[in-house]
């Protein structure tokens, strides 16, 4: 289950009562693992940015998963070259802490 957060408006929510294809939003992800491969460095300023645009993709796993069905879920992760692991592990970026 995933939690929605308060943030930055995304292309994804400019979208939202529109429900995304597997190909839109396989180019949001695509897009979004880009800029986040981009983000090297070990400053404060970019820990922070890699940070928000891991839970920015997490936002956007949850959203897919709820708007594709299981078989164009599949080809979307197959297509993006993440395990169930990984799209598990950005997924679970916008949950809350455990206290």
């Amino acid at each position: 289950m995933c939690v929605q957060k308060e943030g930055p408006r995304s292309l994804v929510h400019e979208k939202e009562d529109d429900v995304y294809t597997l190909d839109e939003w396989k180019a949001v992800l695509l897009k979004d693992l880009l800029e986040l491969k981009q983000l090297e460095g070990q400053d404060a300023n970019t820990r922070i940015r890699r940070s928000l645009k891991e839970q920015e993709i997490g936002q956007h796993c949850c959203q897919a998963g709820e708007s594709l069905s299981d078989p164009d879920l599949t080809l979307l992760k197959e297509a993006l070259g993440l395990d169930e692991q990984q799209w598990h592990a950005y997924q679970s970026k916008v949950r809350p802490e455990p206290a």
